[in-house]
């Protein structure tokens, strides 16, 4: 087993350290407002809590002239550390810090999954090693795992640091319910993991929390002492409590210094929505809409151009209750991370008949609370799928237990483990290039020039941009149409390419322009605007008139994800050109188009000089 196990986590290693660099090779390098961290663990060295709010942005939080962060500290402790022993690299740790979180959240579910394997007497050392190393590889390229890890921005480094609590916090119950033998390590496991959790993610610290009483009181009675007695007994169980309790009281001291309240995790008062005005931070009526996401299936997971799966906006019939005028992408874990779902669903299954240990069958029910949170939330994005891993591991574990080997089984298993992971990685990818605005444009780039088709510009003799010649005349719909930039005043871009040159609209907008002498082609690019990326139900259409009323160049519906199209229609010695997006069915919030490097040209070639 061991030597099938090294190769696997080989892949693994090798598979995060690509993603996390971004296919450099770079683990030292900057990542969107990763410094903050950085900044904290300044604050935090001088007994304060407050960030810089240059390093924060607009993620920061006000409070009394002082800028904070609503992350939890854990990664600036880190930064506390690597900081001293390194002082050139400061603000360089995002990519090292979460591949450290993945690797050591890969590993923490292997340990996880071989000793539950080894603890079920159904099974040989053959059966164990292929089970262990299907879900192994299963759940680290296979889940939202790999997606946390393909970006280092601030939100992923903190939601590893919580997974990786999460799964270690499991260890520890696995080690109590399995055997006697190691009750006192099992116990400090999960009061450190407590600690880490608590201290990165909440919500991945919630479950812990409630389990914490039942974890430390467990076998109390004579069948849980060590040797020693009674109040030995307690004495190591008060000391192996006090990693979490020191966790706690950091946790408290922070929420106290940011918002003057310790039992304040967070304070709306100056971030960017009140969920008063949504229908409260959790509401029972998300739920269908959040589980239709997390683990239903949509039909728009699947593309026609490559790489063929891809992540979706969230699609949402009451809006009203949700956050407003932005939308992330998901995609379903019964669909991309079907191996390990299928296998976890036989631990349910056990778990309900009362066939595995009565400690897991508590503490999953505890795990149950982390999902509700997450359901119940006005807010669905993939990053947040993560938080059911710590759950579907439960189910895992039970499943591993009990499990009776059945080749069929097991074939199934593998045929789905490669479909997920091929799921996973490409709708990753997919979700890099087209929507990870955060992550380095030469990367991007490439991923555009793999999967695909080339961007087109005719040629000509000259060429006059529009954007230079300022228009005749213009229309607009609330948004003001922009020269050289989007119509919200972002760079002109698609998946990492900048285009210098054009025109930004909302539909439904128009703009006319002279025609002069000479100049017979009007060429462009055309692409839906990535503002209009986050929305699940962006439609329109470019066209190009001329002074008649003409229709010269129609693009047809195009939505968020269409590819570019390129634009050479022959002007006809019109005297004005109208270029226009129109909204379809008149929705237009998001619709949101450019006209890349949108020009007049000459398409004849120069006569004989006169000189």
């Amino acid at each position: 087993m061991k030597r099938s196990l090294f190769v696997a986590y080989l892949v693994i290693l090798a598979a995060y350290s690509w993603l996390v660099t971004y296919g450099t090779g770079e683990f030292f390098g900057a990542e969107w407002l990763s410094e903050s961290f950085d900044s904290l663990a300044s604050s935090l060295v001088h007994g304060g809590a407050g960030v810089d709010p240059e390093a924060i942005g607009f993620e920061g939080l006000k409070r009394n002239g002082e800028t904070y962060m609503y992350f939890g500290p854990f990664p600036a402790l880190l930064r506390m550390v690597f900081n001293s022993v390194v002082p050139d690299h400061v603000g360089l740790w995002g990519r090292v810090s979460c591949l450290l979180a993945a690797i050591l959240s890969a590993c923490t579910f292997g340990f996880i999954v071989t000793r539950s394997l080894r603890l079920n007497p159904s099974l040989d050392d053959r059966q164990r090693t292929i089970l262990a190393s299907i879900l192994i590889l299963s759940f680290s390229l296979g889940t939202p795992l790999l997606y946390l890890v393909s970006c280092g921005r601030i939100f992923h480094e903190a939601s590893l640091w919580g997974l990786c609590g999460a799964l270690w916090g499991l260890y520890g119950i696995l080690l109590l319910c399995t055997g006697s033998e190691r009750p006192i390590l099992g116990r400090v496991i999960f009061s450190f993991a407590l600690a880490i959790s608590l201290l990165s993610r909440i919500t991945f610290a919630l479950p812990m929390c409630i389990a914490a009483p039942i974890v430390f009181l467990w076998r109390m009675g004579p069948e849980g002492r060590v040797c020693g007695g009674a109040v030995r007994t307690a004495l190591l169980r008060l000391v192996a409590m006090m990693p979490a309790v020191i966790g706690v009281v950091i946790q408290l001291w922070y929420n106290n210094e940011r918002f003057g309240a310790i039992f304040r995790f967070f304070d709306y008062t100056s971030f960017y929505i009140s969920p008063a005005e949504i229908g409260g931070e959790f509401n029972l009526a998300r739920i269908p809409t959040a589980i239709k996401h997390y683990f239903g299936f949509f039909w728009g997971y699947l593309s026609e151009s490559p790489p063929f799966i891809r992540m979706i906006n969230s699609e949402i019939a009451r809006p009203e209750i949700f956050m407003r005028h932005w939308r992330e992408q998901t995609i379903s874990l019964t669909f991309a991370s079907c191996a390990i779902m299928l296998f976890a669903a036989r631990g349910f299954a056990a778990l309900c008949r009362g066939r595995a240990p009565a400690l897991l069958v508590v503490y999953c029910t505890c795990l149950l609370s982390e999902a509700f949170v997450i359901l119940a939330y006005f807010f669905i994005t993939q990053r947040y799928a993560a938080d059911f891993l710590p759950l579907i591991t439960g189910g895992v574990v039970a499943a591993a237990l009990t499990i009776s080997y059945r080749r069929k089984l097991v074939v199934t298993l593998g045929i789905l483990s490669v479909m997920s992971v091929a799921a996973t990685i490409l709708s990753d990818l997919d979700w890099s290039m087209a929507f990870n605005e955060h992550g380095p444009n030469a990367f991007r780039r490439n991923l555009a020039k793999a999967f695909l088709p080339p961007l087109s510009l005719g040629e000509g003799r000259d060429r006059t941009y529009l954007s230079e010649i300022g228009s005749l005349m213009q229309s607009d719909s609330g948004v003001k149409t922009q020269m050289n930039k989007s119509a919200v005043g972002n760079p002109l871009s698609w998946v990492g390419v900048r285009f210098p040159k054009g025109v930004g609209m909302r539909a439904n907008a128009s703009a006319t322009f002279s025609v002069a002498p000479g100049f017979d082609r009007l060429q462009a690019i055309v692409i839906p605007a990535f503002e209009s990326t986050h929305c699940f139900d962006s439609a329109m259409e470019f066209k190009v008139s001329n002074d008649k009323d003409e229709v010269l160049f129609r693009s047809g519906i195009m939505r968020a994800r269409s590819l570019p199209r390129s634009v050479d229609v022959s002007l006809d010695s019109t005297s004005s050109i109208t270029i226009s997006l129109s909204g379809i069915d008149g929705r237009n919030d998001c619709d949101f188009g450019n006209w890349n490097m949108v020009s007049l040209v000459k398409s004849e070639p120069a006569g004989p000089s006169t000189q």
